[in-house]
């Protein structure tokens, strides 16, 4: 298993030396004939090859630390037994084959694409599902979707084949495992619906809770966020808050019913494919219609417009999420159990702000360096608009089933 699972990450560095690396030389050469000696003319083309070459070091120090390996190491490491553990999944690994990239026995379940790997525990999984993405361009496969019974998932890209074959597998030899199109109906198995954009409802074991899930006046309302943080340690210090409501009340209650979307990943896919075209147009800036020549010097115009938009997105978010909660009992639903560690939630926290910094980089970029199209900046407004309030637009509140839901006598002090 350690040489296989070595194998794919170092195939995986070695495909994406020769791809990439061809590729760093095209903006390389758009800058031998556009730099007139200016630092504007030196960016956006001369910074696109050091991030190549960046993460073409990055891929193969990955893959000399033991690319996908690493994972199952961890894994192991975290049981009582590491060395048992470790035969134990050699055995899977090298008995139960599903796919070139995945194991699956009675009790574990191996996955391994490119510098990642998993392993979870069957009665961990409540379903699977492969999405093809084709018709949003996404030529060689699709995603692999894996729901946890703790409400989280993790998501795999894979081809088609194997996505399929493993789908196959699970449903032909494991029970208790929702597959396909009854995976994401059972994802959504606690959500009803939305009254507001901070007010939503789900039920829980026969109950109905209106959960406040998005305080505009809250920062983790926004990037995405609150998911990732509200449930950053064990115990019930950090909770949802809501109110419980009848049968009768919730009849009552104007709501817009959840229906099964693929919103989340179409936005994203979108926002994929937007930052594709926003390159391009920056490389290849209109002539006919650049901001510049339409504000005419005026760039303090370019800066605000987006801001105006913001603002004014932010104070209606809080003019529409004004529901009145006070005469229902207030409660609190918390987990037992920390879903991510404190390394987990700085990593994603400092991701999360680098890409919004090299959104508003770029946005600045325009207004004040690069004469670029008018549509090259409208989609990049579209995309730091999209990625501050997607969660906000999109999200909704995964609550597991093993969930704890308390009386809240006291007035709360750390939910957001």
């Amino acid at each position: 298993m350690e040489q296989d699972l070595k194998s794919i990450g170092y195939g995986c560095a070695s495909v994406r030396t020769i791809i990439w690396i061809p590729l760093s030389l095209v903006p390389m050469m758009w800058l031998r004939e556009l730099w007139d000696g200016s630092l504007a003319s030196l960016f956006p083309y001369g910074v696109f090859a050091p991030i190549i070459f960046f993460a073409i070091t990055y891929s193969w120090i990955r893959a000399l630390l033991f690319g996908p390996f690493r994972a199952i190491q961890k894994f192991c490491n975290q049981s009582s037994d590491s060395e048992a553990m470790m035969a134990r999944l050699e055995k899977v690994w090298n008995d139960n084959f599903v796919t070139k990239s995945c194991r699956i026995d009675d009790e574990y379940f191996i996955l391994a694409r490119k510098m990642r790997s998993v392993v979870i525990p069957l009665i961990d999984i409540d379903g699977i599902k492969y999405d093809p993405l084709f018709h949003y361009g996404y030529l060689f496969g699709g995603l692999l979707l894996i729901y946890l019974k703790d409400g989280t998932s993790k998501t795999f890209d894979i081809r088609e084949k194997e996505g399929k074959a493993i789908e196959a597998y699970i449903k032909a030899n494991t029970s208790g495992i929702a597959v396909g199109k009854n995976a994401m109906r059972r994802l959504l198995k606690n959500a009803v619906g939305k009254i507001d954009y901070r007010h939503q409802i789900v039920k829980i074991r026969e109950r109905y809770f209106i959960v406040d899930f998005s305080n505009p006046l809250k920062l983790s309302s926004y990037l995405s966020f609150g998911e990732i943080y509200r449930f950053r340690e064990k115990g019930t210090k950090d909770f949802w808050r809501a109110w419980e409501i009848s049968e009768e009340e919730f009849h009552k209650i104007k709501y817009w019913p959840f229906k099964k979307s693929k919103v989340t990943i179409s936005l994203l896919i979108s926002a994929g494919f937007l930052l594709g075209f926003l390159v391009l147009a920056v490389a290849v800036p209109s002539e006919v219609l650049s901001i510049h020549s339409i504000v005419r010097g005026q760039h303090w115009v370019l800066l605000l417009a987006p801001i105006i938009l913001f603002l004014t997105y932010f104070v209606y978010l809080n003019m529409t999420s004004k529901f009145e909660t006070g005469k229902f009992t207030e409660v609190r639903i918390s987990r037992k159990e920390a879903l991510y560690t404190k390394s987990q939630l700085f990593k994603y926290i400092v991701a999360r702000i680098c890409i919004l910094a090299v959104l508003i980089f770029v946005l600045v970029g325009m207004v004040f360096l690069w004469n670029v199209g008018v549509f090259a900046y409208l989609l990049c407004i579209y995309l730091l608009f999209l990625y501050v309030f997607i969660g906000v637009l999109a999200g909704l509140p995964i609550i597991d089933l093993w969930c704890t839901i308390e009386k809240n006598d006291e007035p709360p002090t750390t939910f957001r």
